[in-house]
């Protein structure tokens, strides 16, 4: 990947996805996904923060819910992939999220959230894609 604009050797720039909704799924009732990086030499090291809001998701055993939040902690990028499945809400809850950048203004990936949420006991959203661009 190029180095992007300001970018000095050896200097840390911290870049980001965002201040958009970026879709999940259909995009339905504005779900997305917001992602935040840090790259270093034109390769991204880690994300910083990875959040999503409004993803819908089925309650068990009828109804629909829908889960915002982001991810405790920060998830390690190799090779321009990542992975990462965290619990939160005292493990009642797990975010599963999967994805690759294919450049630094780029970024495709799935989403699943299931476990519990204000509401309902038991939620799931299935595996969804979503896309973020800067």
């Amino acid at each position: 990947m190029n180095p992007t604009r300001g970018e000095a050797a050896g200097r840390t720039v911290r870049e980001r996805f965002g201040e958009a909704l970026w879709p999940v799924g259909s995009g339905a009732g504005n779900a997305g996904v917001e992602v935040h990086f840090v790259s270093k030499h034109g390769q991204i090291k880690y994300i910083k923060r990875f959040g999503f809001f409004n993803v819908p998701a089925t309650c068990m055993p009828s109804g629909s819910t829908a889960f915002s939040g982001s991810f405790p902690r920060r998830i390690r990028v190799s090779a321009n992939r990542f992975h990462s499945s965290q619990t939160v809400n005292l493990g009642r809850t797990t975010y599963t999220v999967k994805g690759e950048f294919r450049s630094l203004r780029k970024a495709v990936g799935t989403i699943r959230i299931s476990g519990a949420t204000a509401g309902c006991g038991s939620a799931d959203t299935g595996r969804l894609t979503w896309r973020a661009t800067h």
